[in-house]
């Protein structure tokens, strides 16, 4: 079992199209970013939150095999949506952190496109 605490200043939002599930990046002080989704993250009335808590354990695949969520903090509202031809170039893009991993980057979300189309 694993565990990772999330303390978030904003977020943007990579809206689910097809059947991918939502994709979060989360402004985390220090100039971080973290990306989290997919079929196990579902906005509710109190997430995305501010401050939360996710304990997952994954399979022998490395698949998740058990995910909880506790919540801390306050519903946060995303800085931004993605539509959906961006999403795809951003989560495509052999840049784009691993969200079943929980990758954590550096910067900004403002810069977000930047940071992951521009990089080789």
């Amino acid at each position: 079992m694993k565990f990772i605490r999330v303390v978030a200043e904003s977020y943007i939002e990579l809206p689910e199209y097809e059947d991918e599930g939502v994709h979060y990046l989360f402004q985390l002080p220090g100039n971080q970013i973290l990306s989290i989704g997919g079929q196990n993250f579902h906005q509710s009335d109190t997430f995305p939150s501010t401050d939360f808590e996710t304990a997952f354990c994954n399979g022998l695949n490395n698949e998740v095999v058990l995910l909880k969520t506790y919540i801390y903090g306050v519903k946060l509202q995303p800085i931004c949506k993605k539509h959906k031809e961006m999403k795809w170039n951003l989560i495509g893009h052999p840049n784009y952190p691993d969200p079943e991993k929980f990758t954590i980057i550096q910067g900004r979300l403002e810069e977000i496109e930047n940071i992951i189309l521009s990089s080789n």
